[in-house]
Formats: C-alpha cells, sequence, structure tokens
C-alpha cells in the first residue's frame, strides 16, 4: 500500500524561468564586491569564472554524489581569479547569491497548491532536492511563501546532508522519516 510520495523541487514544485536574471544579478555583485577591494579583472572573465564554478559543481555532483554549497562555489571563483578578499567580502558574496532566489524567484507550477494538498490529504509527503546557490533554507522560505510548506513531511535538501540525489542515502533517509 502506498503511504508516501516524494516530489522534486524544481520542475515539480516550481519551474524557473529566471536564471538569466540571477545569473546577471550574480555577476554584477561579484564584478562590485571584487572592485570595491581594487579587483578589476579583464573583460568577460567574470561570467567565465561562472561558468567554471558550474563545472566544478557538476564534477562533485557526479563524482562525489554531493552538491557544493554555496560558500564552495565562491571560495572556488575566487581561486579561479587569483583573488582573497576579506571574509567580510566573501560573506556579502555568499549572501547576495543564496538569497538571489527570494529576490527573483521561480515560478510555481500552476495549481500547485491544490494539488500538493489534494495529495497530503491522501499520503505523507517529501520533498527531495538538490541544492545550487541557494541552500534548503531560502527553498524553506519559497515552500512557505506559496503556501505549502505545512504539507510536508520530511524535507531532504542536498547542502543539509552528506549526499545529493542519485545516492540511496538521500532516499533511505527520507523514507525513514
Amino acid at each position: 500500500m502506498l503511504r508516501a510520495v516524494t516530489l522534486d523541487y524544481w520542475n515539480t514544485l516550481f519551474v524557473d524561468s529566471y536564471g538569466a536574471a540571477r545569473e546577471r544579478r550574480r555577476a554584477d555583485c561579484l564584478r562590485t564586491e571584487l572592485a570595491a577591494i581594487g579587483f578589476n579583472p579583464p573583460a568577460g572573465a567574470i561570467q567565465e569564472v561562472l561558468r567554471d564554478a558550474f563545472t566544478y559543481f557538476e564534477h562533485v555532483w557526479h563524482h562525489e554524489q554531493r552538491t557544493p554549497a554555496c560558500a564552495e562555489l565562491i571560495d572556488h571563483m575566487l581561486a579561479v581569479l587569483h583573488v582573497r578578499p576579506p571574509q567580510e567580502v566573501v560573506t556579502r558574496i555568499v549572501t547576495t547569491f543564496e538569497h538571489l532566489l527570494l529576490e527573483i524567484p521561480p515560478d510555481p507550477v500552476p495549481s500547485l497548491h491544490a494539488v500538493v494538498y489534494d495529495l497530503a490529504s491522501h499520503y505523507r509527503l517529501g520533498v527531495i532536492c538538490d541544492t545550487g546557490y541557494s541552500p534548503g533554507t531560502v527553498l524553506r522560505t519559497l515552500l512557505r511563501r506559496v503556501g505549502i510548506l505545512d504539507a510536508f513531511s520530511s524535507l531532504y535538501f542536498s547542502n543539509e546532508g552528506p549526499y545529493s540525489k542519485p545516492h540511496p542515502y538521500v532516499f533511505r533517509t527520507v523514507l525513514e522519516q
């Protein structure tokens, strides 16, 4: 007997058409913060390092079955750029990157609220989500904003656990909950 259903976050609960806008804001943030400490990389270097960070993310995700946290991605970018800003600058960059999803949010799928609560009336629900720049705390905030957070009895965000999908640990953990 089916007692629980897990849902993915991206393209199941939310669809995102604004990734390019967030990427421009990330580039602006990085450029501005680095310029403020006197580091002005050559033209195109910021876009290149953002692409490189995605390649790094993909490598870690595929080979280590985990998702690097935003701070790890920022550290990677800064190492590639050969710059060591003060910690408060790094913290501002990380915070900006993590929270951009709240400023430029994805769209909930049509009828999200009705479908989720209909499912919740029959099954225990869980979310299993591999995170990117935005951690589980931010993704929970979006679930709360659209009014469905309380429908879920289990939430697994890869930045909060040791593994990402498809590692069996992820699914066993949610199943146990």
